[in-house]
C-alpha cells in the first residue's frame, strides 16, 4: 500500500498502490480502489482531527502510468503496544462504540464515521497516553448501506454474518 522511509523524526509514506483498505458488502475489510487523491487526503485529515496527529502532505509525484502519488508524513511515535482494554478505553473516551469486532472496528454516530484496523500494532502507548496511527477511517456515506446498518444495529452485530 505504501513505500515507507524515515527521515528527521518523521515517517514518510508514498501511496504506491491504487487500492486501499475499505469495507466490502458484508462488512468485511477488503481492498478497494481509492477513488481520488482527495479521498485519500480526506482520510488523513480525519485522522489529524480525531487523534491530534500531524499527517502532512509533503508533495506529489507521478508513477509510470501518470497516476498521482501523494507523499505524506507523520511523526514517528515511540512506545509500546497498548493492551486491548487500553484501546477500548481510548475509543470509548472519544464517544465511539465497538462494531465489527472481527476487523477491530469502531463507530462514531456523532461524527458518522467508521474506523477499522484498530489493533495494537496501529496504536501506541506513549508517556502521554495512547495514540493512534495508520487507522482506516471512513466517512459512513462512503460505505455500503449494509455495513452502515450493521455498524449501528446491535442485533446484526451479534449475528453470524454468513447467516444474513
Amino acid at each position: 500500500e505504501h513505500q515507507v522511509w524515515f527521515q528527521d523524526g518523521r515517517v514518510f509514506k508514498a501511496a504506491v498502490s491504487p487500492k486501499t483498505i475499505g469495507f466490502g458488502p458484508n462488512g468485511e475489510v477488503t481492498l478497494v480502489d481509492e477513488k481520488s487523491v482527495a479521498d485519500y487526503l480526506d482520510r488523513k485529515w480525519l485522522h489529524n482531527a480525531l487523534f491530534d496527529d500531524d499527517y502532512r502532505l509533503e508533495g506529489v509525484c507521478l508513477d509510470e502510468t501518470g497516476r498521482v502519488i501523494p507523499v505524506i508524513s507523520q511523526p514517528i511515535m515511540e512506545g509500546e503496544d497498548p493492551g486491548l482494554e487500553e484501546i477500548e478505553g481510548f475509543f470509548k473516551a472519544k464517544g465511539m462504540k465497538c462494531v465489527l469486532p472481527h476487523i477491530k472496528g469502531w463507530f462514531s454516530e456523532k461524527l458518522d464515521i467508521v474506523i477499522a484496523d484498530a489493533h495494537p500494532r496501529n496504536l501506541v502507548r506513549t508517556k502521554t497516553g495512547v495514540s493512534a496511527f495508520d487507522l482506516v477511517i471512513t466517512r459512513s456515506e462512503k460505505i455500503t448501506k449494509f455495513t452502515r446498518e450493521f455498524a449501528i444495529q446491535p442485533e446484526l452485530r451479534d449475528s453470524n454474518i454468513d447467516e444474513l
